[in-house]
């Protein structure tokens, strides 16, 4: 019995709905677990500081806008990531380069970002060449010296 082409395109929409929800539960899951980092960085940050209270508020409407689109990116970068790993048939370093550029940095602004203390990085830093392998012996050579 052959399938019809209407039922095709309908489990094949269903398919790509359940796909999409899931990556949108999975991304709002992130933003929530960094947006709880980040307040509790800043609480405990905020015991050991005064900040002004206009700071206060700056921080949380340069967040509103700032953790969403940090999210999105991230996301973003992290399938690029896979899709350059299997379209350059396994470079570990090109996906690691991308990977971090975009899944690394700030999540979220806290207030000592905002008063200029501290850089906001949407971007991620440099990998090295070793991959992350690398970056563990470079940390490890770092810590005994």
């Amino acid at each position: 019995m052959r399938a019809s082409p209407g039922r095709v395109s309908l489990l094949l929409g269903f398919a790509f709905a359940s796909f999409f929800a899931a990556g949108c539960a999975l991304l709002a899951a992130g933003a929530v677990a960094g947006g709880a980092a980040g307040t509790a960085a800043s609480v405990s940050e905020s015991r050991e500081e005064k900040h002004a209270p206009v700071t206060y508020v700056g921080t949380v409407l340069v967040n509103v806008p700032y953790v969403p689109a940090k999210a999105v990116f991230a996301a973003g970068g992290a399938l690029l990531s896979g899709l350059a790993y299997v379209a350059s048939f396994g470079d570990r370093a090109l996906a690691d380069r991308i990977w971090t550029r975009a899944v690394g940095g700030s999540y979220v602004v806290t207030p000592r970002m905002l008063e200029g203390r501290e850089p906001v990085r949407f971007l991620g830093g440099e990998v090295s060449s070793g991959g992350s392998r690398g970056r563990v012996r470079e940390a490890r050579a770092a810590a005994e010296t």
